[in-house]
């Protein structure tokens, strides 16, 4: 597979940038900016909502972007050893995925290269990790209006103690929260699918497509629907076959998913196990709250390991700017 230039990757980045900046117009402004001005959580709520709302263009372009070029141009320089660059695209990936309100967004960014640097640079994975936990923390208080009014440090330490332990529950305790609300809907209140769940699917078998995160969304949370909010209620890859199918969706999902991650393991010969990792680790990661076929095309997983053939240096190129011939003062950040 040939590998792009250097100058290539630089102007890839400069497209990168000139698309962020468009969004941005067409938004008309910065919106983790303008929700820093406002103090109505619906208000940011509708804010959030109005970010999704710009065509399939953006909303796609958008993604790929966060999913897959950023993420892919920093491990490409860190590969390099343009630590500067890669610092630079690194902090535009994380503010410009900060600023279209999705917490999640600054992880995809980073998370490639904290993988591959817990592999090699254990320190500089840990500065990354601690970058994306900030950056959360940040946008929760900055989407939660009622967090940023705090009196004096004691009630602002209490406050960082709710964020934080909000968040560890949202990674922890939430997607198995979510996964038994859709058990508990399929089927004593809704029916199963039987494939109409998947767009794909639906058109071939004459039904009519049902999102049923969508449908969950309405269904667990009707006061936010009452009040304009649109939304999705996401559960583990499984989860989506199980409602479409019943129990054998149970045995399906762990076929397919056992069939892609062979096929991502096979894409990845030749390269050593930190980048196989560093690609695949977010995608795998993204099937506790996402189904295995909207994590490979929309979430880009597909796309992601394809650009990491012609984006990422070939792991010979790699290994020798890593190797003991270096001295170590070249080696360390």
């Amino acid at each position: 597979m040939p590998q792009l230039s250097s100058w290539t990757i630089n102007l890839v980045f400069l497209a990168c940038l000139a698309f962020v900046l468009l969004h941005w117009a067409v938004l008309g402004g910065i919106p983790v900016i303008q929700a820093t001005k406002s103090t109505d959580y619906l208000a940011i709520a509708k804010l959030r909502q109005l970010v999704t709302e710009q065509g399939n263009l953006l909303n796609y372009g958008s993604s790929f972007l966060i999913r897959v070029i950023f993420p892919l141009l920093v491990l490409r320089y860190l590969q390099t050893r343009q630590y500067w660059i890669a610092f630079i695209v690194g902090v535009v990936g994380v503010f410009y995925g900060l600023s279209l309100l999705q917490k999640s967004y600054p992880i995809f960014v980073l998370a490639p290269a904290m993988v591959y640097l817990a592999f090699t640079q254990w320190r500089a994975a840990a500065v990354c990790a601690i970058v994306v936990g900030l950056s959360i923390v940040a946008l929760a208080l900055i989407t939660n209006a009622s967090l940023r009014s705090v009196p004096n440090t004691t009630v602002a330490l209490r406050t960082a103690t709710v964020v934080v332990t909000s968040l560890a529950q949202r990674i922890l305790v939430t997607p198995g929260q979510v996964v038994s609300d859709w058990l508990n809907a399929f089927p004593a209140i809704y029916p199963f699918e039987h494939g109409c769940g998947y767009r794909f699917l639906s058109s071939m078998l004459g039904c009519d497509f049902v999102n049923n995160s969508v449908l969950m969304f309405q269904h667990y949370f009707p006061e936010n629907v009452a009040r304009g909010l649109r939304g999705t209620y996401n559960a583990a890859h499984f989860a989506e076959d199980y409602a479409n199918f019943g129990p054998p969706g149970f045995i399906m999902s762990g076929l397919l998913a056992g069939g892609v991650l062979f096929a991502a393991a096979w894409a990845g010969v030749g390269r050593d196990t930190a980048t196989i990792v560093a690609i695949n680790f977010p995608s795998i990661a993204s099937l506790s709250s996402s189904a295995l076929q909207t994590t490979l095309v929309s979430g880009g997983w597909i796309i992601m390991v394809a650009l990491s053939l012609i984006l990422l240096p070939k792991s010979e190129a790699v290994t020798a700017r890593s190797s003991p011939a270096v001295g170590p003062a070249d080696r360390e950040w």
